[in-house]
């Protein structure tokens, strides 16, 4: 894949994670204005419904991009994600809200019902964002990405600054109205923008067992995956307390911003290798998983020197109340995960592979490790601790995803140092043109 031919969905895309690490801005100002009690309500809140909609997008909403390259067959495959993206998100929120008062007893949080009520609501008005969004992944329409995101940022970041300024505090429930406010929008404009796609067919010649078939491990994979980085939180919430959750939450916030860019990656890479494989093009898949996975991999690892030599204990002590200062040793510990974060781009490979089985099964044997690392970690009531199971689940999940993958296409150490050499040539090409 040249990256010149792709140049304007690329760009739309980094356009697109801008704005998430722009609104981080707005998140350092909410974390200033909370308490860290009150922020990990909303942490519980926010990790559930992330969860619920992983789970919806695996199982529904990947159907639009692996059965959806079937023009002709559109109509029944966005009748069949949209049906169960419905059942699942809405049955999953209806679900806990009737269970809320004994998790509340379980997990020692009173207030845990209260989330599970706000729940249904943000599940509601956020199934026609995350349904059009996919939409424009299928199509690589990253510049309505951009615009739907924009809405979604803008209007939370005017509603945050505004309650901040009249009252110099939040509290759990105005947090939630603002994403509540957001969302909405955000779903009002990408439906405007999906609006020639929501055509549907109750038949089509795409089998239901073909599509039940790829969805079911898939999304096993999916959810087993990004079971540590959601349900971590509930886990911290059984072993410790609400007032750590918030604090954590802040470092996990902080790490969104290594997440973005390999989510922004898998977002092109997926689709582009889909495509790659029905056309036999194997050399185009090659250079751009290892284009991709190099590049990522050695942007952390510099990042995260700097972080841990004294730029994280710097930007939070600048931007944040001494209550928040137990996230410096969180964030730099957690850092560390950004180095086998890349690898889960040969996740997406296997996808397109149509592996979502062995998948799932290397994913398996890392969430066990990460489970009983966890376990562990609240045993010994050492919270700081705490983001040691995600580097274990990380190395071993890089180590064997890279095995997997290399019975499809051989991917070497000198393809995963291919970014040495590739900036060496731009350095010297660069110097060239000046001369």
């Amino acid at each position: 894949m040249r990256l010149k031919e792709h140049i304007d969905k690329v760009s739309w895309s980094v356009a697109d994670k801008l704005l998430f690490v722009g609104y981080g801005i707005i998140t350092i100002v909410q974390f200033n204005a909370m308490k860290p009690e009150e922020m990990g309500l909303f942490a519980l809140l926010i990790t559930i419904l992330n969860w619920i909609f992983i789970i919806s997008d695996s199982f529904a909403l990947q159907n639009l991009i692996q059965f959806g390259q079937r023009k002709h067959d559109r109509g029944f495959v966005n009748f069949i994600a949209s049906s169960f993206h419905l059942t699942i998100t809405l049955g999953s929120s209806l679900l806990l809200l009737l269970f809320g008062k004994p998790l509340s007893v379980f997990f020692n949080e009173p207030r845990l019902s209260e989330v599970f009520e706000f729940l249904i609501i943000l599940t509601l008005i956020n199934i026609p964002r995350t349904y059009a969004i996919k939409i424009f992944y299928r199509d690589t329409k990253m510049n309505r990405l951009f615009l739907t995101n924009s809405v979604y940022f803008g209007v939370m970041t005017f509603a945050t600054l505004s309650i901040v300024f009249l009252k110099h505090f939040l509290t759990f429930k105005e947090l939630v109205y603002i994403y509540m406010a957001g969302t909405f929008f955000s779903s009002l404009v990408a439906l405007l923008n999906i609006k020639n796609e929501l055509f549907f067919r109750f038949k089509g010649e795409t089998k239901l067992k073909e599509i039940i078939n790829f969805s079911i491990p898939y999304t096993l994979a999916s959810a087993i995956h990004l079971a540590p980085r959601q349900l971590d939180v509930y886990i911290i919430q059984y072993f410790f307390q609400t007032k750590i959750v918030g604090i954590y939450f802040l470092a996990k916030n902080l790490f969104r911003a290594f997440e973005e860019i390999v989510n922004a990656a898998n977002g092109l890479i997926y689709p582009a290798a889909v495509r790659q494989i029905v056309k036999n093009d194997f050399n185009s898949l090659f250079d751009m998983t290892t284009k991709a996975l190099s590049y990522i991999l050695f942007f952390n690892i510099f990042v995260i020197i700097s972080l841990n030599l004294g730029l994280t204990e710097l930007f939070i002590k600048w931007f944040l109340p001494e209550k928040y200062y137990l996230a410096i040793p969180f964030f730099n510990l957690l850092s560390m995960v950004a180095i086998g974060l890349p690898f889960t781009i040969l996740g997406s490979v296997l996808i397109a592979f149509n592996q979502p089985t062995k998948t799932m099964k290397i994913m398996s044997i890392s969430l066990f490790l990460w489970l009983i690392g966890f376990i562990i970690v609240g045993i010994i009531n050492q919270p700081l601790l705490i983001p040691l199971p995600h580097i274990l689940y990380f190395f071993i999940l890089s180590l064997l995803l890279h095995l997997e993958t290399n019975k499809h296409i051989n991917i070497r150490l000198k393809d995963i140092l291919r970014f040495i050499p590739d900036f060496s040539n731009m350095i010297k090409n660069f110097f060239r043109t000046r001369k």
